[in-house]
């Protein structure tokens, strides 16, 4: 079994291969092609780049306002619903006092035991759910406030370089100086 795995493995790879092959196309078959390299002339010269330091003659921080959400915790007590435990307790003290009821007199009695017990029981529980109900839980929510905030947005930059006077926007505060990048490049 596994050497015919192998085999369609071995077979579907040659015949991934030869699809490949048939796909590709060859440079002399690419108009234009001569059998040379020839490079094609670039749109513009590469300019020249360098690196210098121009002197910072203003820095004034720009401010934007934004929405910002400030959370807070709302709480307030409330009484809670506990409708569903009189019937509960209803039949839970039932159960009780029939059983308890059970252990009392014979023949006839004991069933006259049994069926006071289950209503005393019954009377008791529910009692006892009612005191339950209505109890006062404190009960907490996130709230959020939103609120108009000025947040700082960078800097709006005056420098001279080379006795010209430029502008640009920076995202932090440059000093004394900003690092600037000068480019030379023939024009034709």
């Amino acid at each position: 079994m596994r050497k015919m795995l192998r085999r369609l493995t071995a077979l579907a790879a040659l015949g991934a291969l030869t699809q490949l092959a048939a796909c590709a196309t060859y440079p002399q078959q690419q108009p234009g092609y001569y059998g040379t390299y020839q490079p094609q002339p670039s749109a513009q010269p590469a300019e020249q780049v360098q690196y210098a330091e121009a002197q910072v003659l203003s820095a004034t921080p720009v401010y934007q306002q934004v929405q910002v959400a400030r959370p807070r915790q709302e709480c307030r007590q409330a009484q809670t619903d506990n409708s569903g435990g009189h019937v509960a307790g209803t039949l839970l003290g039932g159960a009780l006092g029939g059983l308890v009821g059970t252990q009392f007199g014979k023949g006839s009695g004991n069933a006259a035991m049994t069926a006071l017990g289950a209503v005393a029981g019954a009377v008791a529980g529910n009692s006892v759910a009612a005191q339950s109900d209505g109890r006062v839980q404190t009960q907490c929510q996130t709230i959020n406030d939103y609120v108009m905030q000025r947040q700082a947005n960078g800097y709006d930059v005056t420098y001279r370089y080379n006795g010209q006077v430029f502008h640009t926007h920076s995202a932090v505060d440059p000093g004394a100086t900003i690092r600037v990048r000068v480019g030379v490049a023939p024009v034709q």
